[in-house]
């Protein structure tokens, strides 16, 4: 159940992503709440709306608050046995190989009910397995990140650096060079590593460190240490939601909120983006899921699930 590679014959012209407005200009000029608030809606869309990735899941709550379920018009049709109602407005999404795609709520369509488990396989609802913690991380040298454990202290859960110059894995044919270490507490459980490492994932994906070559170096982007590490923890938060696993990046959160409601400067953007780009080494939400559940890969099964899509900005970063 997802989002089509190709658009629907006559839904009309389709926006290119030059002519669409970042996720944070997007907020500026929506009606917002205090910043708390829009961290609480920002969590509850990007876990409702799963069949997304949570870049193109920011677009539709921005073009349409309050969506619960959306697909594209074949999709309704065939994998539900649903209409589009006459009149409904599409919403615009980012999609793989561009530029966009259309897609429609639940709301605006007819038909048969919509199953109760239909988004079942995109949560865990329990622990993480040490099995399914390693198949995870064994995808990160294939994203340019080096992954280790260490007894690195009970006040400290993990830490990134950069790698520099980059290593080149041995014996690896087209292999991205290792720019990034990150290292996390062997005495922490499973589900806590995972975490964890989604948070130092977070600041590399959102661009908070250096990001190097062998002859050049891209400044991350400029910010202060309470703005990074608050975007950061944002990633682990709206990961571990839409996973379905407990969290105390929420806890860690809240000691940002001043009393009028109002948070450290972040970016929509790079948050939701960090996220997507997570999501994305597995293969989309689904898949990671089972990954972590099972240690397996769902290529190495014939019922492959619910698919999502999966650009999440990705040259647009």
């Amino acid at each position: 159940m997802g989002i089509d590679d190709g658009l629907d014959p006559g839904e009309g012209t389709a926006l290119s992503p030059q002519e669409l407005l970042g996720l944070d200009e997007l907020l500026e000029q929506s009606q917002r709440g205090s910043e708390a608030d829009d961290l609480r809606e920002l969590r509850a869309f990007l876990t409702r709306l799963p069949m997304l990735g949570p870049y193109n899941a920011a677009l539709v709550q921005l073009q349409r608050p309050g969506a619960h379920y959306v697909a594209s018009r074949s999709v309704w049709a065939r994998e539900f046995h649903r209409h589009v109602l006459p009149g409904a407005r599409p919403l615009i999404i980012l999609r793989p190989f561009g530029p966009v795609d259309l897609v429609y709520d639940i709301a605006d369509t007819d038909g048969q009910p919509v199953p109760e488990g239909a988004l079942a396989p995109f949560r865990i609802d329990g622990s993480i397995t040490e099995e399914g913690l390693t198949a995870f991380t064994s995808l990160l040298p294939k994203a340019g990140v080096l992954y280790r454990e260490e007894a690195v202290g009970s006040q400290l859960a993990g830490t990134v650096e950069p790698i520099d110059p980059p290593l080149t894995r041995e014996g690896a044919r087209r292999s991205v060079p290792l720019r990034h270490a990150v290292v996390v507490s062997s005495q922490l459980d499973p589900t806590a590593r995972l975490v964890t490492a989604f948070h130092e994932l977070g600041h590399v994906f959102a661009r908070h460190l250096d990001h190097r070559t062998e002859s050049t170096v891209r400044p991350g982007r400029p910010l202060d240490l309470r703005s990074r590490e608050f975007e950061a923890e944002i990633v682990a938060w709206l990961l571990a939601a839409r996973l379905g696993i407990y969290s105390p990046a929420g806890e860690y959160l809240a000691g940002y909120v001043e009393a009028d409601g109002t948070v450290p400067p972040f970016s929509l953007q790079a948050v939701v983006s960090a996220a997507g780009r997570i999501e994305s080494m597995a293969g989309g939400l689904a898949q990671l899921a089972r990954l972590l559940r099972t240690g397996q890969t769902i290529t190495d099964s014939p019922a492959h699930g619910p698919h999502q899509e999966e650009l999440d900005l990705g040259a647009w970063a």
